[in-house]
């Protein structure tokens, strides 16, 4: 994506990612805070929110702070940078919406035929998990909240970020990855992270490196955003174990240990490219851009 016009000085830079870093960091405190004073408890694990507001409950509490940050993102773009908050979401006329249905249905295919390979060929315990009475409200508040999350990430990462580095790198692919090293470094915290070590980063990065290339040659994040909607719903909705970030009541629940396996590495290193190859076909795009 291409710089703007506005304010894209280093200190207004700063100022929006430490309001924006600020709103989210406090309102990630208030489920904390809810919890200690209903409970009386001095102390909490994970475990003791789950079983205190619930699933659902607290899966919604953990997705609201995002929409605050989405708010204070969007608020200090069009007020402190001056900048119609259009260009943080495409450089086109409008955001293109076929753009983003191909890339939901293109990973969402990929990642329901990885699904049938771990269920079918690799017989790894996985169950059915099924409970209405909790899974048509899981379904309202990921429809609504995973969308807002996952377009916080992308308009923090590959609008707002991205388009400030290729301000001041003097190459796009500099600009890429440091845009890629942060959108790493923000998911250190994940549980993910305590039990595989820290090189699962490597992970987020290509995958971010993925994401912000395909924002940057697709001049907008509808590319992206699909992509990382449609991964992130998954997760949620389709199939869900007992160690990641987000516990929910999904459809299936995969009750093998953590492990890194086939599937990381075929994402990383056959679907990426694959999708990548394809994008490139169907909008003609010239790879040269990346490295101008």
């Amino acid at each position: 994506m291409n710089q703007n016009t506005g304010k894209t000085d280093l200190f207004s830079y700063l100022i929006t990612l430490v309001i924006t870093a600020l709103s989210l960091v406090f309102s990630s405190g208030l489920i904390g805070t809810i919890y200690l004073s209903l409970s009386k408890k001095s102390s909490f694990e994970t475990e003791d929110l789950i079983s205190f507001f619930g699933k659902n409950v607290f899966f919604l509490l953990q997705l609201f702070p995002f929409l605050i940050a989405l708010i204070s993102l969007l608020f200090c773009v069009k007020f402190i940078h001056k900048q119609n908050i259009k260009v943080l979401f495409t450089q086109k006329l409008r955001f293109n919406f076929k753009h983003f249905l191909v890339s939901f249905l293109l990973w969402g295919g990929i990642l329901f035929l990885i699904f049938l390979a771990q269920f079918f060929l690799f017989k790894k315990p996985i169950k059915w998990n099924f409970d209405f009475n909790h899974f048509w409200l899981l379904c309202i508040i990921s429809f609504i909240f995973v969308s807002i999350q996952t377009l916080f990430e992308e308009v923090l990462f590959r609008g707002f970020l991205l388009q400030g580095f290729l301000i001041s790198f003097p190459k796009k692919w500099m600009a890429i990855l440091a845009s890629s090293l942060l959108f790493a470094l923000m998911h250190f915290n994940n549980p993910e992270i305590k039990i595989f070590g820290s090189w699962i980063l490597v992970y987020y990065l290509i995958t971010a490196i993925f994401l912000a290339s395909i924002t940057l040659l697709g001049k907008g994040i509808e590319l992206a955003f699909g992509f990382h909607l449609v991964n992130n719903l998954f997760g949620t909705l389709i199939l869900t174990n007992n160690w990641q970030v987000f516990q929910t009541d999904a459809l299936f629940k995969d009750f093998s240990p953590p492990m890194i396996s086939w599937d990381i590495w075929f994402s990383l290193f056959i679907f990426y490219p694959v999708l990548f190859f394809i994008y490139k076909k169907l909008y003609k795009w010239k790879i040269g851009e990346i490295f101008a």
